[in-house]
């Protein structure tokens, strides 16, 4: 509905930015992620403050997380969350559709 009306409808939604991220929670975590070369998926989405939020967006847009890219640049830190269809979703969608044709 909102992708609807806000002029997106039937795009993809490709990548979530977090942008300004200021929580030292977050940026120590990260921070030690890149420091013991562990994937910063998992502990971006599980670990840190800004989980909930950012797992809320893909829940609402039936997508999940591919990988997660910290960009930084004069300080400010900022993440992208790049993320694909969530085939559950997918199945469902399907499922409704073969359903409504019978």
């Amino acid at each position: 509905m909102v992708a609807t009306r806000q002029g997106f409808h039937c795009e993809l939604l490709a990548r979530i930015i977090r942008e300004h991220v200021i929580n030292q929670k977050t940026l120590f975590e990260m921070d030690e992620a890149e420091c013991h070369r562990l994937p910063p998926k998992h502990l971006f989405l599980w670990k840190t403050p800004n989980e909930k939020i950012t797992r809320r967006i893909s829940d609402s847009y039936s997508v999940e997380a591919i990988s997660v890219v910290r960009h930084s640049s004069n300080g400010i830190n900022s993440f992208e969350v790049k993320v694909k269809p969530s085939p559950v979703e997918l199945l469902k969608t399907w499922l409704k559709t073969k359903s409504s044709r019978v």
